[in-house]
């Protein structure tokens, strides 16, 4: 077990799902998933820089196992100091998967609003 299976945090991930009907294709809320021990940190002004969001409102939350999220993902932090939040997923999840000893995924996020909202 490693630091990458025991972050302080717990989210709740809601992915969108396509569904088909007569009018075409739309994405709606799929069914809520927890994840917990993971990590959220804030993004530093440089990395923010390089990814092309805003520093003070995005984190990147890093993880073990398999990320149940996508592009357009909900993601609401049920555990630690940033409780309450609510966050989009800006882009695809990154995988590392060079060793099993380090694999892991890092998410970026932003924030929706603020606290409690």
């Amino acid at each position: 077990m490693s630091l990458l299976d025991r972050g302080p945090h717990a989210v709740t991930v809601t992915p969108m799902v396509e569904v088909k009907d007569s009018m075409g294709t739309t994405l709606e809320p799929g069914d809520p998933i927890h994840v917990g021990g993971v990590a959220l940190q804030p993004v530093t002004a440089e990395e923010a820089e390089a990814l092309g969001v805003q520093a003070r409102t995005s984190y990147t939350l890093i993880g073990r196992g398999d990320w149940p999220g996508g592009v357009n993902s909900t993601v609401t932090v049920t555990a630690g100091p940033y409780e309450g939040r609510a966050f989009d997923q800006s882009g695809e999840a990154r995988i590392y998967g060079m060793s099993p000893r380090t694999a892991h995924y890092d998410v970026t996020l932003t924030s929706r609003y603020g606290k409690g909202m």
